[in-house]
This record gives structure tokens, C-alpha cells and sequence, in this order.
């Protein structure tokens, strides 16, 4: 019965995915929120406990990685908790936990895919729709709602004319297509007679990823594509990728606002302002950081911005190298990058999601945003139920 309700519970957590900014609930001033689709992955986490208990935490050898990094963010938030008010610690608690259970939801997943290996082929499909809808959703999206500015009290930006599918962020859209263009790549269509339908995504894909006009997820993009054209002796067609690229940067509809266009300079200072500022208060606490989002707390106690301010940018940095750097200092990052050099050694797949991802978040905080995390993650379930994760 636990393996159908753990089942079940996956595709849920699927289907109520694209909800998850519409139907999110927030708290505290909107400085915390928690998505739909969580609460069906706590469900399934809750079953994986009852069928597995905590044999997948003793799996050490496997999963010593994971465990490092979180064990880290934890020491620093507990080092740290004097240092600021029930209300900061309150919600940094919340982040933390959250954090923490996306990552032991992937480690008790893979332990259950590995037990009962013939359940992969519903992570399979799960990630199969889930692609479908970000495409769908996508298109949809730029064609019918282009303009995000009528949400700007709630602390979005005023995107326009620009794809920011159901994540109301263009990069966040643009980093899910590009997971699905490789994904789309490496595990759909592989069949001879399926190749033109694969083709075709492909191409909707990469005209959807220049919709975005985001320009990291551009760079991290043709970055990643360039050492798989590479390795795989392809170098004429990155050539053409490369033309296609400019040509449909040059062609794209770009109709009003400054988010559309690609020379605009203000986002490149604000990004380099982000890092040095970030920077500076890390060399406050080097070792250890100042404790796991409560980045906004010590940005109010500088005078930098407003505690109870309910922007989404106000609790992190642009990098999430950056956010992981002032969060859990040296020691968090070292962990850091070595979770990530481990997932990405998984799979051919997985090295491409994770360098992608890695090179985006030099600039945005993919790697740590919810919606990532949980397709990333999904993804890299997908890899690593085949693989030792040692």
C-alpha cells in the first residue's frame, strides 16, 4: 500500500507544480511561502519514512555529500541564533526546513527507486508532463498574458512581452526549458521514427528559451551546449547554433520595455553591486556565515534594506553561490560545491543540468529556488536510480 500512496503522492506533487505561484500561500509579509505542490511531496516524504524508516540516512557512503552540506547550514543557523530576533530566526527556521526536506525528499526517492526499481518509470513520466507543461504553459503565456506588471504589489518584477511562463520569473522559465531541452535530448524521442517530432520540440524549446530575454540563462545556455557539441564532435553545429542564436536575437519580436532589450546595462551593475555587497558582509562571518536566509535580517542591521520588506530579492543574492557564501561562509560552500560535483557526476544527463544550472547561478539563484530545486531534483532522481551517488 505505501509504494502506491508514494506513487501516487509523485504525480500530485506533478500536477499541482504549475500552480505553485497562483495558489502559494505567504505568510509573515510575504517574506515566507509555501506551494501546493509541497504539501503533496510531505505527504509521499511521510510514506518513504514509514516504508524505509531511516535506513536511507544510514547509507552514508552514499549520500555522505548531501548530508555534509545540510549538517553545515544547520551548525551555522545554530552558531548564529543569538545574533538575531524571534522573528528573523523564525523564518530563517522555515527556509532552512524547507531546504533541508527537498534534499532528504530526494535521498529517501532514489533509496525507493533503487528498492523498487520498476517505480522509475513513473518519475519518468512525471518528468515527461511536467515538461509538456512548461512548453505548453510557456507559449500560452507569451501569447495571451505577456504582461506581469499588474502583479508588481506583490513584489514582482514588471515583466513584459517577455516568456515567464507559471515561475512569473524569465530566467526561472528560462532555466526549466533549458532542463527540458536536455532532457528532451538525452531521454525523449529516441526512437528513429520519433525524430522529427524530437527535432521540432527542440526547436520550439530553444525559440522559447530567447523569449525569455534573459540573458544568463543565454550565456548559461550556449555555455553547456558548447561542451556537448564539443564532446560530441559536433563543432559545425554549434557554428549554426551560434547563427541561429544571433539571428533570432536580432528577429525576435521586442515591442516595448526595457527587459526586452539585450544591451541594457542596469541589470549587469546591479548583479556586480549584488556580489560586492554580498562579499562584505561574508567577511563579517567567514567561517560560518550569518545563518541560512537570514540574509535579509543582516541587510536590515546595515541599513541596506527593510526588515520587514516583502520583496523575493531582498532574502538572497543574485548569485546563489553568493547567497550560499554569506549564508554558511567557507565551510558551506566548499560543501557546497562539492554536492554539486557529485550530482553532477551521476549521469551524462546530469552533468549537463547541473553545469547549465551552475553557470546560471553565477548570476541568478536558481540552484536554491523552490521550483529548481524540485526539477532539478526530479530530474537527478531519475539519473541516479541507476547510479551510486558514493
Amino acid at each position: 500500500m505505501l509504494p502506491i500512496l508514494i506513487t501516487a503522492f509523485g504525480y500530485l506533487a506533478v500536477i499541482f507544480f504549475p500552480l505553485g505561484q497562483l495558489a502559494r500561500l505567504s505568510f509573515f509579509n510575504q517574506q515566507a511561502s509555501i506551494y501546493p505542490y509541497e504539501g503533496f511531496m510531505f505527504f509521499g516524504f511521510v510514506c518513504l519514512l514509514l516504508r524505509h524508516s531511516f535506513k536511507p540516512l544510514r547509507e552514508t557512503s552514499s549520500y555522505k555529500h548531501i548530508l555534509l552540506f545540510l549538517i553545515i547550514l544547520i551548525l551555522s543557523f545554530l552558531l548564529t541564533i543569538y545574533k538575531f530576533d524571534l522573528y528573523a530566526n523564525t523564518i530563517g527556521f522555515m527556509y532552512l526546513v524547507r531546504l533541508c526536506f527537498y534534499f532528504l525528499y530526494f535521498v529517501y526517492t532514489v533509496f525507493h527507486l533503487n528498492f523498487y526499481k520498476k517505480e522509475k518509470i513513473h518519475i519518468f513520466h512525471q518528468l515527461q508532463f511536467t515538461i509538456w507543461i512548461i512548453v505548453i504553459s510557456s507559449v500560452l503565456q507569451y501569447l495571451f498574458y505577456p504582461d506581469l506588471r499588474n502583479l508588481l504589489y506583490q513584489g514582482w518584477d514588471p515583466h513584459l512581452y517577455r516568456v515567464f511562463s507559471f515561475f512569473f520569473e524569465p530566467y526561472l522559465a528560462g532555466a526549466a526549458l533549458v532542463l527540458a531541452f536536455y532532457f528532451v535530448h538525452f531521454r525523449m524521442f529516441n526512437k528513429e521514427k520519433c525524430l522529427k517530432i524530437k527535432m521540432i520540440l527542440l526547436g520550439l524549446i530553444f525559440v522559447l528559451i530567447m523569449l525569455t530575454f534573459s540573458r544568463t540563462v543565454y550565456l548559461a545556455f550556449l555555455g553547456s551546449l558548447f561542451f556537448l557539441l564539443i564532446k560530441e564532435g559536433k563543432f559545425k553545429l554549434f557554428g549554426l547554433t551560434i547563427l541561429a542564436f544571433v539571428i533570432l536575437a536580432i528577429f525576435i519580436p521586442k515591442p516595448v520595455g526595457v527587459g526586452v532589450q539585450l544591451f541594457r546595462t542596469f541589470s549587469i551593475e546591479t548583479r556586480i553591486n549584488n556580489a560586492v555587497e554580498g562579499i562584505r558582509i561574508w567577511l563579517e562571518e567567514p567561517v560560518i556565515g550569518v545563518g541560512y536566509n537570514r540574509i535579509r535580517y543582516k541587510k536590515a542591521a546595515l541599513g541596506l534594506t527593510d526588515k520587514y520588506d516583502g520583496s523575493h530579492a531582498a532574502s538572497s543574492y543574485h548569485s546563489s553561490f553568493v547567497t550560499i557564501l554569506v549564508a554558511a561562509g567557507a565551510c558551506g560552500i566548499i560543501a557546497f560545491l562539492i554536492l554539486l560535483r557529485k550530482l553532477a557526476s551521476l549521469s551524462e544527463p546530469a552533468f549537463y543540468y547541473i553545469l547549465f544550472l551552475s553557470l546560471l547561478s553565477i548570476g541568478d539563484n536558481a540552484l536554491l529556488h523552490p521550483f529548481m530545486l524540485f526539477l532539478y531534483l526530479r530530474l537527478l532522481m531519475f539519473e541516479s536510480s541507476q547510479s551510486s551517488l558514493a
